[in-house]
């Protein structure tokens, strides 16, 4: 049994062998549409591969730096942080005498000769073994999670090698069969910290990752792609900078909302991914991340279609003209945004405390607020200036 943080948190219920799905998350009552039933601060985070020494966000809290204001560095090797607080925080948390020599060797390696690890892979394992030293509790936390590793495997071997190459060959921890185990947790938990929404980006729906934080309960929930509750982050909001004992603020917490209401003893999934991914787009990366194809309701239909997968534009008209064709259209034309290169969900805002559903959604990708009586399902909305005015601060 997976060791957990904490007492859980009500309505949901951590079951374990669910449906032959393994750990899962059900609802202990009916949960409201909007309703929050997960807010959680990470117990490890790491930086992007892409924006290690970047300077357009702080390295301990993420949240972004305005470009007019200079940013606070590590004396050592460069890390930018908001402020000398999170810099000071940091030193006894995130960024340790350890994980600063630790960058200063790895990038010196780098400068030297062809990389040939996985860089995400070498700055989580340096976390991860720096978590061992700062919260070894914590640690034991991550090693509980799912993910077993193959001590054996060569680039494994090589990379742990490297590790031990960057660390004090004292860490207790500092094991090949530790390595491997961590590498599974991180592939099969670590959630993404995304940059904010952007109209412009090349990439499509694949935004940016300033980093990555690993989530104790939120590992616990399965995949479905047809979710019915989504993951809200708030990495540039105002911290009132209360710290947990990894010296973690709000910036990083997480909260999971309820897209609609769920009734009692129903299994809570939240997709992996954006939910207009094709389905061989699906598919290929549960299999590649996740080791599992999926099966779910949604996966089923459109496993019988003739071409085996749905466009975006294809899944809106089929929700628009025909739910025998498509009979999920219901979630995509309520709660699926509509902004392009957004690939968001929309959830009701959470209850009132009387318990009075919200006639408002927000969505987890650009943070659009919309009522629910106008939302447009036009795919390729280009109403920059009224989308704008609706964005929450």
């Amino acid at each position: 049994m997976t060791a957990m943080a904490g007492p859980l948190p009500q309505p949901i219920d951590l079951l374990h062998h669910y449906r032959d799905h393994g750990r899962s998350f059900v609802a202990a009552r009916t949960i409201k549409s909007g309703e929050v039933i997960l807010s959680e601060k990470p117990i490890l985070l790491y930086p992007s591969a892409s924006t290690t020494t970047s300077s357009s966000y702080c390295h301990r809290c993420f949240r972004s730096l305005p470009p007019d204001k200079a940013f606070v560095p590590c004396f050592t090797c460069g890390t930018p942080f908001c402020s000398v607080n999170c810099h000071s925080i940091a030193a006894t948390s995130l960024h340790t005498p350890f994980v600063c020599r630790a960058y200063c060797l790895f990038e010196s390696t780098r400068k030297e000769k062809p990389f040939v690890f996985d860089e995400e892979q070498v700055l989580f394992l340096i976390a991860a073994y720096n978590l061992a030293l700062v919260n070894p509790g914590d640690f034991h936390l991550l090693l509980s999670l799912h993910g077993r590793g193959d001590p054996t495997k060569a680039s494994t071997v090589l990379l742990h090698d490297f590790i031990v190459s960057l660390h004090d060959a004292t860490h207790h921890e500092l094991s090949v069969i530790v390595t491997a185990d961590l590498l599974a947790k991180d592939a099969m938990n670590a959630f993404g910290l995304m940059e904010g929404y952007d109209k412009s980006m090349v990439n499509g729906n694949m935004k940016l990752v300033r980093g990555y934080g690993i989530y104790v309960y939120a590992s616990c929930f399965n995949h479905d792609c047809l979710p019915n509750v989504c993951r809200f982050d708030y990495l540039d909001r105002d911290s009132n900078d209360s710290n947990d004992s990894y010296g973690q603020n709000s910036n990083t917490e997480i909260s999971i909302r309820a897209i609609h209401e769920i009734s009692q003893g129903n299994e809570i999934c939240l997709s992996y991914f954006p939910v207009n991914w094709t389905y061989n787009e699906r598919q290929h990366r549960l299999k590649e991340d996740y080791g599992f194809q999926c099966s779910c309701d949604r996966c089923l239909v459109e496993k019988k279609w003739n071409t085996g997968v749905v466009e975006e534009d294809d899944a809106m008209e089929s929700a628009k003209n025909s739910n025998e064709e498509f009979p999920h259209a219901y979630f995509f034309l309520n709660f699926m945004c509509s902004r392009l290169n957004c690939g968001g969900t929309l959830a009701h805002l959470p209850p009132s405390v009387e318990g009075v559903v919200s006639d408002q959604l927000e969505c987890s990708g650009c943070g659009i607020i919309r009522h629910k009586d106008d939302i447009d399902y036009d795919v390729d909305d280009d109403d920059d200036e009224s989308d704008e005015d609706m964005i929450e601060d």
